[in-house]
């Protein structure tokens, strides 16, 4: 695969372009400065052939695959910074129903794939509190379901280097139905879990 990218005084653009365990694969990214806030974008289209690992919920692999994100950096004031943004996901499913072949295929088992949905709409937000405090949040929701995936942390700077960082996860949805081993939402499937991080840079 090849890249090149062009970056001017308010921005930068690139092309993608190549072959990806058999798959053709093309695309574009831009970041644009406006002023008040950051626009970015990015687009891929891939071409599924014959030896290409299997694609659950294309139905015709004779069309091309879309998945894009469109998004914009803001900055209401200084100290909070706000991140929405809307991608769809070509590879997805429209249906609950059609998740667990998705789930299962080798694009999500080797990391390729995450969601499991076609259209996604996101959120992340950090406030700085104190210049060794920030509060962070992110909410990821699956629109067709709908469910959702709540983040909310802290971070405290230790030392120059050394960052600590704490949390929890919140999920939204229907839960699966376990007599008929279906699934009924994406982010309904996930446990409640808190987290605890310390990172260090030598």
């Amino acid at each position: 695969i090849g890249r090149y990218k062009w970056g001017y005084d308010r921005g930068e653009v690139g092309v993608i372009g190549g072959l990806v365990r058999y798959d053709a694969v093309l695309g574009f990214d831009a970041a644009l400065d406006v002023g008040t806030f950051d626009l970015h974008t990015e687009l891929t289209v891939t071409q599924v052939t014959a030896k290409s690992l299997a694609a659950p919920a294309v139905e015709d692999t004779d069309v091309p695959v879309l998945k894009g994100l469109v998004g914009a950096t803001i900055r209401p004031v200084d100290r909070w910074t706000l991140v929405p943004e809307l991608y769809w996901n070509g590879f997805g499913a429209w249906r609950p129903e059609d998740y667990l072949p998705v789930a299962l295929s080798r694009r999500v088992t080797i990391g390729e794939q995450t969601g499991m949905g076609r259209l996604y709409a996101g959120l992340s937000t950090e406030l700085e509190l104190h210049p060794l405090w920030h509060l962070v949040g992110a909410q990821i929701l699956n629109v067709t379901d709908p469910s959702g995936l709540l983040l909310l942390g802290l971070t405290h700077n230790l030392a120059e280097n050394v960052e600590v960082y704490a949390g929890g996860y919140v999920p939204t949805g229907r839960l699966p139905n376990v007599g008929e081993f279906s699934l009924r939402s994406e982010y309904g499937n996930y446990p409640y879990f808190v987290f605890a991080e310390l990172k260090g840079v030598i």
